[in-house]
């Protein structure tokens, strides 16, 4: 008896390897210039850049234990400003600055 042999499917032609940019002659990125800024409108001071980073940090109204424990482990003068946006209801009286003073000693 003769066997059959079934036909092989096509392999896939081996693709193509991505070429590396950042290699090229025509690109370089450390020399590039930025465009100078714009000049404000009139009336409107320009303000400088701030001296020190400027960290947002978004919780929702259960994220007050990880603000707690995150404000203990920063140090008294980290070096940064920290804005904290909570998402809690409008109507109620906030006590958040003070829930946030009792766990750090940088100023609320």
């Amino acid at each position: 008896m003769a066997r059959t042999s079934k036909p092989k499917p096509p392999t896939a032609a081996p693709r193509a390897r991505a070429r590396n940019t950042t290699k090229t002659k025509s690109t370089n990125i450390r020399n590039t210039k930025k465009a100078a800024p714009a000049d404000p409108p009139a009336g409107i001071a320009r303000r400088k850049p701030a001296s020190f980073p400027i960290v947002g940090i978004g919780a929702s109204a259960g994220g007050l234990e990880a603000l707690e424990v995150f404000l203990q482990k920063m140090p008294p003068d980290p070096g940064m400003a920290f804005v904290v946006v909570q998402h809690l209801d409008p109507n109620r009286k906030g006590i958040m600055v003070a829930l946030l003073q009792r766990n750090t000693l940088m100023p609320v």
